[in-house]
């Protein structure tokens, strides 16, 4: 049920939360770590409604959507294993990681 209720409203809408005005994306990116955190099977979803590319591009110094959360989204999408290798390193996710260190 409660599944059920996250697909249907939040997710299929997520799109729009973090590309809205603040605080609305803070709040969404704050949501779906803690989602991910319980449950990582949520990333295939992500990955079908081709969410994955934006929360990439939200990880890396600098952006203003990059925070705690983020990396933990991007932390629940690569121990997954959902994403390809191959589709990580097309986001330079070695070299985002390594300006963030």
């Amino acid at each position: 049920m409660l599944n059920e209720l996250i697909l249907k409203k939040f997710l299929a809408n997520y799109g729009l939360i973090v590309t809205d005005q603040e605080p609305m994306p803070l709040y969404g990116l704050k949501l779906l770590s803690v989602i991910l955190e319980r449950n990582a099977a949520f990333v295939i979803i992500l990955k079908k409604l081709q969410l994955t590319a934006v929360l990439l591009d939200y990880f890396q110094a600098g952006h203003a959507k990059f925070n705690a959360f983020t990396v933990k989204i991007v932390r629940a999408m690569v121990a997954s294993r959902e994403i390809s290798i191959e589709e990580l390193l097309q986001h330079d996710i070695i070299a985002k990681l390594n300006k963030i260190m």
